[in-house]
């Protein structure tokens, strides 16, 4: 798991061949223009936008995905998202076709906003939408990047 500011993004473009795309398309600042739904990138990368009410944290879901890397970016609200390492955490059975298991398991708070992203690979377990506070709403990017 990778929690950093967006203007260092490409200072991680070494970590996954995909990377330099999704910096250029940052840099180009299109992702943020683009509406809600899911979006073609190239190169395999696709963007989903979403808008939301973020949750109280007993009402998340951890999960972990085995055929993409997310990159997930807030653009305006905040968010707690739950982190973990997966070998931690009970596993229920994968969705091959969402590409999504759930799973169980203590995890620890770090907070998500505007300006900054975080990045799971696929050991990364990971509880997004969680409220900062009382719910309240939140537009966000997730880039899935094939792993």
């Amino acid at each position: 798991m990778i929690h950093d500011r967006l203007e260092n993004f490409g200072l991680y473009v070494g970590v996954h061949p995909l990377f330099g795309h999704v910096a250029a398309a940052l840099a180009s600042g299109r992702l943020t223009a683009l509406g809600v739904g899911e979006h073609d990138l190239g190169r395999g990368v696709r963007v989903g936008v979403s808008e939301y009410l973020t949750r109280p944290p007993g009402e998340g879901v951890l999960e972990c995905h085995r055929r993409c890397v997310d990159i997930q970016i807030v653009a305006s609200g905040r968010e707690r998202i739950g982190v973990r390492h997966r070998d931690g955490c009970a596993a229920a059975d994968y969705d091959e076709a969402r590409d999504f298991q759930a799973l169980v398991g203590e995890h620890d708070l770090l907070t998500l906003e505007p300006g900054s992203f975080m990045i799971f690979l696929p050991d990364d377990a990971h509880m997004p939408q969680l409220a900062v506070g009382a719910p309240a709403p939140v537009r966000k990017l997730v880039v899935k990047v094939p792993v």
